[in-house]
């Protein structure tokens, strides 16, 4: 017998006695996890969560809350930036005609689920103020747990990130697997209320001051930008939504830090060329001010980061912005 043959005979895998029981018990196991995962509301328990802050938005604010005249959408700085109370002022409406329903790290794919989820939302609503981000046009910014937990099939197809969205739709354990890890963290015990303030805001802050550089952040969301045009696809079906309520759209980008906005035109340019030209042919009858691109609207004093505003800086900033709204 030649060296070949005997070599090829010795690499042979032996299946004589093969048991599968380990194999079996894991997937056993994976099963029992499984419909354990999909039966327990994991998603919720922890409140300042990624996932647990829509319940808490939907239970907290948005069920008590009677119809508002004005809606603001968007992510946490549109939420810090808009104050409800001086928009009534400015805008001369009653206390409660205004309701900021900015969410942390939110997308216009969150506005869409909560327009969805509550459809008389926005049945009264006259203005409808949608917040956007330079990130929304980028396709390395990972997607979050509440695209994982309400996204439908055809709506993760659109995503850079589908196949983890796929998978995650299908396999429930995998997909929700941060949410599982907190509610095990806890042992079934929910977490501590958000602080709601007053004014129907939920109030996110843990600090006064904040250590990050302005550029350096920039730097940290682009420096792998790749164009995508997912975000600004959900925005259009946000506004086609908004319009055939009968609400006017007004889509807001909130001040910037300058330094930040410095490092964005020096290095990142195609982020706000990119933008802009998504938003035309996306905004419908909207109007789009993208004040993140206009100096001198803010003091550096008033940034808590590169785009978060301090309460001074957001009276500032409300009252601007309620002044150019009715100026229009």
């Amino acid at each position: 017998m030649s060296s070949s043959s005997t070599s090829s005979s010795e690499r042979t895998l032996d299946l004589t006695g093969f048991r599968p029981t380990a194999l079996i018990v894991c997937l056993a196991a994976l099963a029992v996890f499984e419909i354990f995962a999909r039966s327990v509301d994991v998603w919720s328990v922890v409140p300042r969560s990624n996932s647990g802050i829509m319940d808490q938005m939907e239970t907290r604010v948005i069920e008590p809350s009677r119809s508002p005249r004005v809606l603001v959408l968007g992510s946490s700085r549109i939420r810090d930036a808009v104050l409800p109370e001086t928009l009534e002022y400015e805008l001369g409406l009653e206390r409660g005609d205004v309701l900021n329903l900015g969410t942390t790290a939110g997308t216009p794919f969150d506005a869409l689920t909560l327009v969805r989820r509550h459809p008389k939302l926005i049945e009264n609503v006259e203005l409808a103020i949608v917040g956007v981000e330079d990130w929304y046009v980028d396709g390395t910014y990972p997607h979050n747990e509440r695209d994982m937990r309400y996204a439908s099939m055809s709506e993760r197809l659109a995503y850079p990130t589908r196949v983890q969205l796929l998978t995650g739709l299908l396999w429930h354990t995998y997909g929700a697997n941060t949410a599982i890890r907190r509610w095990l963290r806890r042992l079934g015990r929910p977490g501590p209320d958000v602080e709601l303030l007053p004014d129907g805001r939920f109030s996110w802050r843990t600090g006064d001051t904040s250590d990050e550089d302005p550029p350096d952040r920039a730097d940290q969301l682009f420096a792998t930008y790749e164009p995508a045009t997912h975000r600004l696809d959900q925005l259009a079906q946000l506004v086609q939504i908004l319009e055939q309520a009968g609400a006017a759209v007004a889509i807001v980008q909130v001040p910037l830090h300058p330094a930040y906005s410095a490092r964005m035109a020096e290095k990142y340019p195609q982020v706000r060329r990119d933008l802009m030209r998504l938003l035309e042919s996306r905004r419908g009858h909207a109007e789009v001010r993208l004040w993140g691109a206009e100096p001198g609207v803010l003091t550096v004093e008033d940034f808590y980061d590169y785009g978060h505003l301090y309460d001074a800086g957001a009276r500032t900033f409300s009252t601007r912005l309620a002044r150019d709204l009715r100026s229009r």
